[in-house]
């Protein structure tokens, strides 16, 4: 009798001890299950964070103008637009050129600058005016074919390939005259945009670009005329 009673309390043990590994073993599956997932959506958090923080960064890039693209138009382009301008020319002595200025042009679209490139020269939407610190003016032209030394109508910075380093440029602007001292000239392809700048090409001063087709009474390249505010 009481190795029947030892047999039965030996099989309710080993019951109650398979139940209980029977209750425990799901936990920890469900706890490594749980912290796979918790693991996998903090992981996308952080990727979301990383791609949010480039894209902020992209944002402090200097836009730089793209032939096929149009000019974005931004809060201080837009000011610009209202501010009334009542003398924008330039005086460049060394070639006998004295002509006025249409400000806020589109270089992007041909459509916009062609017919203003008959009768004015242009200056670059987005770019700085002559009494704005530290800011790029960028001026641009057509050359033509000139016989003698001559400005062809329409070719308003023909001779421009006639300055030299230290030649003295000048812009009128509502009133006050800003004298600019050529520092580099430069030859460019129609690709290399970055010229098209709205911030000095100077840390101290302001700078004043200017733009036309080289060689003359062609669309090869660039001829850039770069000049320090003094």
């Amino acid at each position: 009798m009481y190795s029947k009673n030892k047999k039965e309390h030996s099989i309710r043990t080993l019951l109650l001890v398979l139940c209980s590994l029977a209750l425990t073993i799901p936990l920890p599956i469900y706890l490594f299950v749980t912290n796979t997932q918790r693991t996998s959506k903090l992981q996308t958090e952080v990727n979301a964070s990383d791609i949010t923080a480039d894209a902020v960064t992209a944002e402090n890039v200097d836009y730089v103008y793209d032939e096929d693209q149009n000019l974005p138009e931004t809060q201080e382009q837009t000011s610009k637009s209202t501010i009334e301008i009542k003398e924008f020319s330039i005086e460049i002595p060394k070639i006998e050129l004295e002509h006025d200025i249409k400000e806020n042009v589109n270089p992007a679209q041909s459509e916009i600058y062609m017919p203003i490139l008959d009768q004015y020269i242009a200056h670059g939407l987005g770019t700085a005016l002559p009494d704005e610190y530290n800011g790029n003016t960028y001026l641009f032209a057509h050359s033509k074919n000139s016989y003698g030394w001559t400005t062809p109508d329409g070719g308003w910075f023909t001779r421009l390939d006639e300055l030299v380093l230290g030649d003295t440029i000048y812009i009128r602007y509502n009133g006050t005259l800003y004298k600019y001292v050529v520092e580099d000239i430069l030859i460019v392809t129609p690709e290399e945009t970055y010229v098209y700048r709205a911030n000095s090409w100077f840390d101290d001063t302001s700078s004043l670009t200017l733009q036309t087709c080289y060689p003359r009474g062609t669309t090869d390249k660039r001829l850039i005329i770069i000049a320090k505010q003094s």
